[in-house]
């Protein structure tokens, strides 16, 4: 067994608030404590939350950060220092390249241990590409560039943006998103027509579903006017979307009788077990969680070719990508899919056995301890040879 060690994880929102980056910490601690990884979090406190709190054993430090962007990010990293010294980590783990990278920086010359920075998303709209829009950019990646002792990689894309910026490979550490293979698993198909009953679907025919927020560049409205294309040929398609958001009202208007708004819900894993085929048609993307939660229930998965989704997929082997600037693309591959039954079962059951194997939070927790141990190892030989 290994020694117990402490790392004080640095995300800009934390539980009640819940998104993909909250939700993967929320997800992987317990995991994480299963290998002598004590977690205490540190975030920004909102109206209704405490200012302290214990969930799953996870020690929450929740901190004011009043003012505008700027103030607040300052204020935020000032107040959570002596939280820091608090806890006395061994690991300073960081959650994004904006605010909570300036506080881990600031934390690991407050108390000189290793700084692990995770960057959630890459793209046009992602870590890197946002940091360089900010105030005093280029000091701010220099002293990334010097400090950050490990950066955790969930896809090629951000991999190539940190080579491009000088960031050596032996400082980026692939280590992809987990999912939770046995809440999102497969069913037999009794058990989906039980489930479509209980969630007054229709028991026969075919379901889409999109699970996530509703945003912009998450382009559903793609994916509503594909799939009302493709009603004519099968005419019992029905498309479940799951999740709220602002563009929530204009896809509401645009949208047939044969797409169900079924919002923010609690039974996603429910949903997904009822359904056919995944499908998100995203103009850019970190690494999905919700596409890694269908792959893990066995569904067929169709996405656009961005973000991590390549390093997911394979192809026609456990997956379908399609390309994210070309409606006539999504549409030719949701049609694919949709016809054929064995190809469906085929890419589900490939997709299944993936995250089993490489994506079960139990692997990526053990994988994570690694990281921190190879960190750890190389802090000791360096201090005591200073």
């Amino acid at each position: 067994m290994s020694r117990q060690i402490t790392v004080a994880m640095i995300i800009q929102d934390y539980l009640s608030h819940v998104g993909g980056a909250q939700g993967q910490l929320a997800s992987l601690g317990p995991f994480l404590q299963a290998h002598n990884v004590k977690v205490s979090v540190i975030t920004r406190r909102y109206p209704g939350l405490a200012t302290r709190d214990v969930v799953d054993d996870v020690d929450i430090f929740r901190i004011g950060s009043p003012g505008k962007k700027n103030f607040a990010s300052a204020s935020f990293t000032l107040m959570a220092l002596p939280v820091l010294k608090r806890i006395e980590p061994d690991i300073v783990h960081v959650h994004g390249l904006l605010s909570p990278l300036t506080t881990g920086l600031a934390g690991k010359r407050l108390t000189g241990v290793p700084l692990v920075a995770k960057v959630l998303r890459g793209g046009n709209l992602g870590d890197l590409h946002r940091l360089k829009t900010k105030l005093f950019n280029a000091a701010r990646i220099d002293w990334m560039r010097k400090s950050v002792d490990t950066f955790l990689v969930i896809s090629d894309e951000i991999d190539r943006e940190l080579a491009d910026i000088g960031i050596s490979a032996r400082r980026r550490e692939r280590l992809p998103n987990g999912v939770d293979t046995y809440k999102f698993s497969p069913v037999s198909e009794t058990e989906k027509r039980s489930l479509r009953k209980y969630l007054n679907l229709p028991e026969d025919g075919l379901i889409c579903v999109y699970t996530g927020r509703l945003v912009v560049e998450k382009q559903v409205h793609h994916l509503i006017q594909v799939c009302e294309q493709l009603h004519t040929r099968h005419p019992e398609l029905l498309l479940l979307i799951l999740g709220s958001g602002p563009q929530a009202d204009t896809l509401r208007d645009i949208a047939s009788q044969n797409v169900r708004f079924i919002g923010f819900t609690d039974q996603v894993d429910v949903y997904l077990k009822a359904a056919d085929v995944f499908v998100l048609p995203s103009s850019t993307e970190g690494l999905s969680n919700a596409m890694l939660e269908a792959k893990a229930a066995g569904l067929a998965v169709v996405a656009t070719n961005v973000g991590g989704a390549p390093d997911v997929i394979e192809h026609g082997v456990n997956g379908w990508l399609v390309n994210p600037e070309a409606t006539d693309s999504l549409k030719a591959g949701l049609r694919e899919v949709l016809r054929d039954d064995e190809l469906r079962r085929t890419l589900g059951t490939s997709a299944r056995q993936k995250m089993v194997e490489e994506f079960a939070f139990p692997v990526i927790a053990r994988r994570m301890r690694q990281v921190y141990d190879r960190l750890l190892d190389s802090h000791s030989v360096a201090v005591t040879n200073n």
